[in-house]
């Protein structure tokens, strides 16, 4: 997952530190990338992008978190966000942001792990509810996400393969790259992007796939490839 602290105490960013390797450790193969941020006004001027969720101190100068949640709202309306506070009467005021929850100083590993599940839980939910929208002869055509089992380009031509149909368009496959998801969608060479809810092991080299498909994998792409998929199947996205 990609999240955001936004802490402006050194010694509550090591806590979280801290507690997310445990979480890794833990989960074995989950790699967590982490944006640390000690203010809301370098976190709203160096907003990362494809933010799964944001742990928002409350209680900080200069702009509280608040206030700093809701100039992220007109970035980003998607993203989930997590108030971490002292203060439990500030509840009420992250209703006005679509606050998924709150954790209460001071919280242990179980209480994180426990907003981390949640927060992967409502990403497989918006995940499987996405669709790819193409252009093909004319005609704009929606593809679920969820359908489709691999992709491919053959010279200027793609080519995605779901569940009940083949798909050829002209275009690029890195541009069709940009508008899958990140969790469940992978790269395995130059010719290929196979969807890991399909994946159903890895034989000599190459990615079986449901059907009886062999793609293979391209020796540059292997380890992040293995990485991905080892993090996809202890999420048990399934």
């Amino acid at each position: 997952m990609r999240i955001a602290i936004v802490e402006n105490e050194q010694m509550e960013r090591d806590h979280y530190n801290e507690l997310l390797k445990e979480y890794e450790k833990e989960n074995h193969g989950i790699k967590n990338e982490v944006f640390m941020f000690d203010n809301g006004f370098d976190f709203i001027e160096k907003y990362p992008s494809d933010l799964d969720c944001i742990f928002m101190d409350i209680d900080m100068p200069q702009i509280n978190g608040m206030e700093t949640s809701k100039k992220i709202r007109e970035i980003d309306p998607d993203v989930i966000i997590i108030f971490v506070t002292n203060l439990p009467q500030f509840a009420i005021e992250g209703y006005k942001v679509q606050a998924l929850d709150f954790l209460l100083k001071p919280f242990k590993y179980i209480d994180l792990k426990v907003e981390l599940e949640k927060v992967n839980r409502f990403r497989i939910t918006k995940i499987k509810t996405k669709s790819l929208w193409i252009s093909q002869k004319g005609t704009t055509k929606r593809i679920q996400l969820d359908s489709i089992v691999y992709i491919e380009v053959i010279h200027h031509d793609v080519i995605i393969h779901t569940l009940n149909e083949e798909v050829k368009f002209r275009g690029s496959l890195t541009a069709v790259e940009e508008k899958l998801d990140q969790v469940s969608f992978e790269r395995i060479g130059n010719s290929f992007i196979v969807n890991l809810r399909f994946v159903e092991g890895i034989v000599k080299g190459e990615c079986k796939l449901v059907g009886n498909i062999y793609l293979p994998i391209s020796r540059a792409n292997k380890a992040h490839f293995m990485d991905k998929l080892n993090s996809f199947m202890n999420y048990d996205l399934d």
